[in-house]
């Protein structure tokens, strides 16, 4: 696949929207071969043929030079549109097009109008904190002043030198941080026990020769934090996770970093906390972590309630599912009435599937297919995982043994191994190929040796691990205990 399709099947909407606008402004629309080849390639499968789109749009040619100078335009026109259309999606591309405007009219020998565009680049990019920009501008400065009295070149390089102060520390920060997430990742024989990630972490900084007042810095501390958290729960280190937000949770307020600039931080650091504290079976903490995250969702006129809303209910609802079943469900019930929630579909999605596990915990398991049935029609389910789909159906099938439903478990369960045979055989899927072989003997109330199939199930469970068990949406283990008493 050459550049040019995947760059057209990458667009948006409102990018095709823009272009096909973007197209109307100079040339005649009567036949439009880049409208056409265009759209050709938006059809996004996989196997546009170059061939036939050449034949279709230069049927009197067999010279395909006009058909790859067509590409060529093709690509222009959609650089173009795209950067009419970002020009200020971000502070970097606002910077780079005052850039480009001070150029245009710097080689038109427009000085006072290249100084104005050069000025608003400068702005921005002080404002953004973008140091590597800011040093590209000092030097046009530095150009213009050779021409322009008004500029200073002593004020300009005073400028340059302090910007340059700030790049360097930067640079620093953004090299540390590199070192880590390389260090962390790549560590073979790290574990929480025997490298703890605080010394880890001191060690690697005292081998980088980072002074002790860049240590200190906000900055490094906030991204050192960013970093790290996120490798540990890639890795599900959960341990260091908890010992490490609480760390750096504790010294950013202690010495009072935290501010409106940097809320979103302390709302992330207080999420991990509390979830972490879960999954580390601390419940009680957890909940503690979850009603200080509250707290501080009110601050700042509430400003950013509305994004935490979610991951607080979340937390209580993964808390009580474990202390208090009956508690959980009623946090649900209470979630289905927030529209902010309920609004999107994967947060629907989440109360339909906990809502069916919490009554499953309850052995009310008419309830429990209830609210997957729900859960089937929502527009989360439609696009989820293939595996995740899975799972909830073995989930289902395991509902329909409890409620001795024989004639709809047999119509899933044919379903099933019809729909998602290559699924079920893949590596990933060794526990729901063993439940799905299982269950069919359970519904017949164990028709077969029932010797047999224990001892399977042992075999089972005892070859199941930590990392299986939480891919699970119930817990087959547990279940297959109570269900054979073992």
């Amino acid at each position: 696949m050459d550049i040019l399709l995947q760059l057209v099947q990458a667009l948006n909407t409102e990018e095709v929207r823009h272009f096909k606008l973007f197209l109307q402004r100079s040339r005649d629309n009567s036949d439009r071969k880049d409208e056409k080849l265009f759209d050709e390639m938006r059809k996004k499968n996989d196997d546009f043929e170059e061939d036939r789109v050449f034949k279709k749009l230069y049927a009197s040619s067999k010279d395909k030079n006009s058909f790859y100078r067509l590409k060529n335009r093709v690509m222009e026109e959609v650089n173009k549109s795209l950067i009419a259309q970002h020009h200020s999606y971000n502070p970097s591309n606002y910077i780079l097009h005052m850039l480009s405007l001070q150029q245009l009219f710097l080689t038109r020998n427009k000085t006072k109008v290249a100084l104005y565009y050069l000025k608003r680049a400068e702005q921005a990019a002080l404002k953004a904190s973008r140091y590597d920009l800011l040093d590209i501008i000092y030097n046009e400065y530095i150009k213009l002043s050779a021409e322009n009295l008004i500029i200073n070149p002593d004020e300009i390089i005073a400028k340059r030198k302090l910007n340059q102060d700030k790049w360097i520390r930067f640079k620093k920060i953004d090299e540390l941080v590199a070192v880590v997430r390389y260090r962390l990742k790549s560590a073979q024989n790290y574990s929480a026990v025997d490298r703890p990630v605080l010394a880890l972490l001191k060690k690697i900084v005292k081998e980088f020769d980072i002074s002790s007042e860049l240590q200190q810095d906000a900055l490094l501390r906030q991204k050192m934090y960013t970093a790290v958290s996120q490798i540990l729960i890639q890795q599900k280190d959960y341990a260091s996770l908890e010992a490490y937000s609480d760390s750096t949770y504790q010294s950013f307020s202690r010495d009072k970093l935290f501010s409106k600039l940097n809320h979103d931080l302390k709302l992330q650091m207080l999420a991990y906390l509390a979830n972490a504290s879960f999954k580390n079976r601390n419940y009680k903490r957890s909940l503690a972590f979850a009603a200080e995250l509250k707290l501080a969702m009110e601050e700042f006129q509430s400003l950013l309630h509305d994004k935490y809303l979610f991951y607080y209910f979340n937390i209580l609802v993964i808390n009580y599912s474990v202390t208090d079943t009956q508690r959980a469900i009623k946090v649900l019930e209470e979630m289905r009435t927030i529209k902010k929630i309920t609004s999107v579909p994967y947060y629907e999605m989440f109360i339909y599937l906990n809502n069916a596990i919490c009554h499953f915990d309850l052995m009310q398991y008419t309830q429990a297919v209830k609210n997957l049935s729900k859960l089937y029609v929502t527009e989360s389910y439609k696009g989820a995982d293939a595996s995740f789909k899975l799972r909830i159906n073995v989930f289902e099938l395991i509902l329909r043994v409890e409620l001795a439903d024989v004639d709809n478990f047999e119509i899933k369960w044919q379903q099933l191994n019809k729909l998602e045979s290559t699924l079920i055989q893949s590596a990933n899927h060794v526990r729901e190929k063993f439940m799905l072989k299982l269950l069919p003997q359970l519904v017949d109330n164990v028709s077969g040796n029932k010797e047999k199939i224990s001892n399977q199930v042992k075999l089972f469970i005892k070859m199941s691990n930590k990392a299986s068990d939480n891919s699970d949406v119930i817990n087959y283990d547990a279940w297959l205990t109570q269900k054979f008493k073992l």
